[in-house]
């Protein structure tokens, strides 16, 4: 496998592994991130595989920080695996769990008891997603969509730039998927109508609940804007109707569709809370919209030295609305996450 394909990032990696260890296949993957700034593998990457190895009892050559080739060797087939209950994968640094997740959970999926893995590292990290992520957007749907039964739970954060974070999952067995022990083919074409955004705003630390009140009203002031601007838009839309070229009007129609929550009042409730820590301070927002079709498309931001809670705030507003226009029946960021289950899915 060429790591470099595409974008060249992690996900080349954490979806190989997890084909080769599902499917018994030895894998041999280089240019590891050769699309990144800090290419080959980082912390969180490399106990990403080595859990994946552990788990189906396999064995890797090149496994180590900044490696750019990775070989993995299934375990023998004469000579069985001895199903383990508890699992552990360290970081040792703030690297995100969502990563060792990421690489986790198609496997147990398939696992034949019920194990336990516990992660530890960082829980809000730049440039993955959060755990809140994980907990209220990927798992909800792989449980809906695909059968998946896997749930997470954080026991403590973890932040830049200690980590320390510690988050347990636990999945696999017999009610992991069900009697018939395959994941299900999903389709999903439309998402429906927005019915409420909801989220939170955090502040962790030594950084004041203030900040976090900052950030959620100026994410709810951005998202009623938009709502109201798109209430304006069809009102003027529908004034002006009656004549004008077809396609385009089509075309517009079609647009306006797509916004529909413009026709309705939309629930917004953004809290904002504080949670002490004794290492570390760092903010973050995560905002979700929820449909009448049960999809939810998210965005999230984490703070920044020296940047105001308010264009945090606004920020992720923005990225929401960004997603929400775009159309989709996911966001951006759970469609390179539910590649591997579809590819896994019995069905169409």
């Amino acid at each position: 496998v060429d790591g470099s394909v595409l974008e060249g990032g992690g996900q080349i990696l954490r979806n190989s592994i997890a084909y080769a260890t599902l499917m018994g296949f030895p894998l041999h993957i280089q240019n590891i991130r050769a699309g990144r700034g800090k290419p080959g593998l980082r912390p969180q990457h490399l106990k990403g595989i080595q859990l994946a190895s552990e788990i189906v009892g396999g064995s890797l050559k090149g496994d180590e920080v900044q490696s750019m080739e990775v070989k993995f060797e299934p375990h023998g087939k004469d000579t069985p695996v001895e199903p383990k209950k508890e699992f552990l994968a360290d970081t040792k640094t703030a690297g995100s769990v969502c990563l060792l997740m990421q690489t986790a959970l198609p496997i147990v999926a398939f696992y034949p008891n019920e194990t336990t893995i516990t992660f530890k590292g960082g829980t809000n990290a730049i440039k993955a997603p959060m755990i809140e992520y994980s907990i209220s957007v990927l798992l909800p749907f792989l449980r809906t969509h695909c059968g998946l039964q896997a749930k997470a739970d954080v026991k403590t954060r973890g932040l830049f730039p200690h980590g320390g974070g510690v988050v347990t999952m636990t999945g696999g067995g017999p009610s992991s998927l069900g009697s018939s022990n395959t994941l299900s083919a999903f389709e999903v074409l439309d998402r429906g109508k927005l019915t409420k955004i909801e989220g939170e705003a955090v502040t962790v630390g030594k950084l004041p609940l203030k900040m976090a009140e900052e950030m959620a009203m100026a994410a709810e002031k951005h998202l009623k804007w938009y709502l109201s601007s798109i209430r304006q838009e069809k009102s003027r839309y529908d004034s002006s109707s009656s004549g004008g070229d077809g396609a385009k009007k089509k075309e517009k129609e079609q647009q306006l569709k797509k916004e529909e929550e413009g026709k309705a009042a939309v629930d917004i409730k953004i809290t904002a809370s504080h949670e002490e820590h004794p290492r570390s301070s760092a903010s973050f927002i995560i905002l979700r919209a929820h449909t009448t079709k049960g999809c939810i498309i998210a965005a999230s931001t984490l703070g920044e030295r020296g940047k105001r809670a308010s264009a945090v705030g606004h920020s992720a507003a923005q990225m929401l609305v960004a997603e929400w226009k775009a159309g989709g029946c996911v966001d951006s960021h759970l469609q390179d996450q539910l590649i591997i289950f579809m590819a896994l899915a019995k069905g169409c």
